[in-house]
Order: structure tokens, then sequence, then C-alpha cells
């Protein structure tokens, strides 16, 4: 499992997981949208290429916000949910230095 920041090739899984996920999914166009918002940080689990699971936020002042979580319903209770919000934690305290 690796935990990296999204990139454009990761968002058509990320829609695809937001479907399969939520009863209002984010459309993929506002999932890329996010790559060019720089007070947005996403970040991925990937299990190959495959994307299993991601978190989104977005930091406005010192205040982040958490906005998205999803796993994979055949990837869950694997701790992927915890690994991608302690890698969004140490993300976001490295670009406070």
């Amino acid at each position: 499992m690796i935990i990296t920041k999204m990139s454009s090739e990761h968002v058509a899984q990320i829609a695809l997981l937001e479907k399969l996920c939520f009863h209002d999914p984010w459309s993929e166009n506002s999932i890329a949208s996010e790559l060019n918002n720089s007070l947005s940080l996403w970040l991925v689990a990937l299990d190959g290429e495959s994307v299993v699971g991601y978190v989104g936020s977005q930091t406005v002042l010192g205040w982040t916000d958490m906005m998205n979580v999803a796993v994979h319903p055949d990837h869950r209770r694997k701790g992927i949910g915890e690994l991608l919000v302690t890698a969004l934690e140490k993300e976001l305290q490295k670009q406070e230095s």
C-alpha cells in the first residue's frame, strides 16, 4: 500500500469511488479542479495501480477541513482510512514548516 498525492491519473478512479461510497458524489470535474486549487491537498491509497482510498482537504487561514474520506468496500477494515488520515496530518505539518 502506497499513500501519495493525488494526480490527474487518479481522478477517474476517485470519481468512481465517490459514486460507490456516497449518495451525493463529487463529479469527476469537481475532483479534477482540486488539482489546481492551492488550498487543497488530496492523498490516495494505491494498491498497485488501483486507488483503493483517498482523503481530500482544504486549508484556509491555518484551519484545515477534511472534506472527503473514502475506502473501497472491498478494502475496508484494513486500516487504510487511518493511514490516509495520518498521512494527511503529516503532510499538513510539513507544509506548515
